[in-house]
């Protein structure tokens, strides 16, 4: 039984060193590049099924790193909604309106209380 214990401990051991040094070793990764709009890599932008087919408007925009960053929103509870695929270039003829906010920074977002009122960045 002593010996099982024992083998049990150097196998434990040996693992929680080997974890160590691979978290030691473990090259820090480059972070999530964040795409501008007009990134030619990133032609669609995520929404609502209300603001493609225009029975919404687009109040919020956030913009976040990483694949599929931008997404106009209309500021609704999201729960039950499901995303949708939107080619940008549809989103701009739809509202031309979000041009204005189509320079809101990485990791922020653009906001608005109407179509009619001006974009504030948080």
């Amino acid at each position: 039984m002593m010996k099982l214990a024992t083998a049990i401990a150097a196998v434990l051991a040996i693992g929680m060193i080997a974890l160590a040094v691979m978290i030691a070793l473990k090259p820090d990764l480059p972070p999530e590049p964040c795409y501008s709009w007009d990134d030619p890599r990133e032609a669609v932008c995520t929404s609502l099924a209300g603001i493609v087919d225009g029975k919404t408007d687009i109040l919020v925009i956030f913009h976040q790193a990483g694949p599929g960053g931008w997404a106009l929103l209309d500021g609704q509870d999201l729960h039950g909604r499901k995303p949708v695929a939107w080619p940008k270039e549809s989103a701009l003829k739809a509202d031309p309106t979000i041009r204005a906010a189509l320079t809101t920074p990485c990791g922020h977002r653009a906001v608005r209380k109407s179509k009619a009122e001006p974009w504030i960045i948080e």
